[in-house]
């Protein structure tokens, strides 16, 4: 008969979202994650475990506290990943967590990155971002944009328990946090005045995170457990 594979762990690319872990699994995790990533100075942005064609999957995104494209805090890093990686093996291991195979993956969100709780769309008020929605969009009455699944635009915040963002096409709208299937910022690279001073042109300037998270998706190393 063939024996399980071990437990192995990696720090890699983000990859699209796909199911999140059963409530129970993705609570004990993120109680034994929490001080660890305190530790790092890092904060969980999204959990996943699920089940891929290599075996059980346990993936988190784990950024800087406080990181913003805004503000001069970098995002977390290979070195960063790679630690947390380490710690955090060892920590599920002792508090036994989950009992079978698996894949431990630590990886940044990278410059699109997800949107999980209304916290974050309030963070993040301001930037650009993509919505995607469980049911059509339902404006107020006398609005069109009905049926639209769809919404991008700057974030405005939140509203209780409304997302709102002013779309490209329909203007300001607000919709139920509970309504997003998933949602993530949009990346627009920044713009300079040509040398000329003349019309502004993209650039390849680069985002502060830039290069960590494109090092980042270059990491696939495997480390078999003891």
């Amino acid at each position: 008969m063939a024996k399980p594979k071990p437990k192995t762990e990696q720090a890699v690319a983000p990859e699209a979202i796909g199911t999140v872990a059963p409530a129970q699994t993705a609570a004990a995790v993120e109680e034994v994650a929490a001080p660890i990533l305190a530790a790092h100075r890092c904060e969980l942005v999204q959990l996943e475990f699920r089940r891929e064609p290599h075996g059980w999957v346990l993936r988190l995104y784990v950024e800087r506290v406080g990181h913003d494209p805004r503000l001069a805090v970098g995002g977390v890093n290979l070195e960063a990943c790679s630690r947390i990686s380490r710690d955090l093996s060892m920590a599920l291991d002792v508090a036994g967590t989950i009992d079978h195979a698996y894949h431990l993956e630590i990886s940044s969100p990278g410059l699109e990155r997800p949107l999980a709780s209304l916290a974050h769309y309030a963070r993040f008020a301001g930037l650009p971002a993509k919505i995607v929605l469980r049911v059509p969009y339902a404006p107020s009455a006398g609005r069109p944009g009905a049926g639209h699944r769809v919404l991008q635009g700057e974030l405005l915040g939140v509203d209780g328990d409304q997302v709102r963002i002013r779309d490209q096409g329909l203007g300001e709208a607000a919709v139920p946090f509970g309504d997003i299937a998933r949602a993530h910022l949009v990346y627009v690279p920044p713009q300079a005045p040509s040398a000329t001073g003349g019309p502004k042109k993209k650039t390849r300037t680069e985002d502060p995170t830039a290069r960590e998270t494109a090092h980042d998706r270059q990491w696939h190393d495997a480390e078999n457990e003891r």
